[in-house]
């Protein structure tokens, strides 16, 4: 008898996709376990892909982090999660301090004040490429 499959990249992907919501939401893996009934150290299993999440689970884990099950299998438009576009997303996602500066820059009211602190962190990336 053969055991249960082993996760494949699209498990890692869905994983990915997880995270990225529960810190877009603020959340700790510990307030998604108690969320759904499980300990965090199952929610990291998920989140690195290492056990797959059947559809009853992430059916829960949609409702909890409130997004459609879609979601964790699409990019915009309707991509498929491999797009370079979804997966620079994530990338993105994982650069330590996005979620607090993504939160504080979307209080920003004043586009001016937005424009001027997207100016700012253009000039200082600049500024390091050039190191």
């Amino acid at each position: 008898m053969k055991g249960p499959k082993a996760p494949s990249k699209i498990d890692a992907d869905v994983g990915e996709k997880i995270r990225a919501r529960r810190l877009a939401r603020g959340w700790s893996q510990t307030q998604l376990a108690n969320a759904l009934g499980i300990t965090f150290q199952q929610v990291q299993k998920y989140e690195k892909g290492a056990n797959r999440v059947s559809s009853g689970r992430l059916s829960q884990i949609a409702k909890a982090l409130d997004a459609p099950v879609t979601f964790f299998f699409a990019g915009q438009h309707g991509q498929p999660i491999e797009s370079s576009e979804a997966n620079a997303t994530l990338v993105v996602l994982k650069t330590p301090g996005i979620v607090q500066l993504l939160r504080a820059f979307s209080g920003i009211q004043g586009r001016s004040v937005r424009a001027a602190f997207v100016q700012l962190a253009e000039s200082a990336a600049s500024n390091q490429r050039r190191r």
